[in-house]
């Protein structure tokens, strides 16, 4: 069994990176349960958090629009906390049904990643 470290400079990069297109992840992701359901397959989430990703705003107090900031940034934690292995899990599940988002992250992690590891190769 082979221990990989996750280095909080993995963590902040996977985060920024994510943030950067939380717009994109909250319209073409957070709406589609056949996506949702393929990252708890690939065991990006588990099915609490898929739960939780599905879960429609109820409560008055709080608008749709900070309902979907609050789970998206949810899911970047999510995934950031866990590293490259995951990252990369993520983008596997997301290739087909999220064109948009996957090609800024691609293109982007291209420029962005410090280390090679950290490029996404489809």
């Amino acid at each position: 069994m082979s221990t990989v470290l996750v280095t909080s400079d993995h963590m902040k990069e996977i985060s920024d990176l994510l943030t950067k297109y939380k717009s994109i992840i909250i319209q073409e992701l957070l709406s589609n349960k056949a996506v949702l359901q393929s990252l708890v397959e690939e065991t990006v989430i588990d099915k609490d958090d898929l739960e939780y990703l599905l879960k429609p705003c109820g409560d008055d107090s709080e608008n749709e629009n900070d309902f979907n900031d609050k789970k998206c940034q949810f899911l970047i934690d999510l995934i950031s906390k866990e590293g490259l292995k995951c990252f990369k899990r993520f983008c596997y599940s997301i290739e087909n049904e999220c064109k948009v988002l996957i090609a800024a992250l691609i293109n982007d992690s291209l420029n962005y990643g410090k280390h090679e590891q950290f490029l996404i190769k489809i």
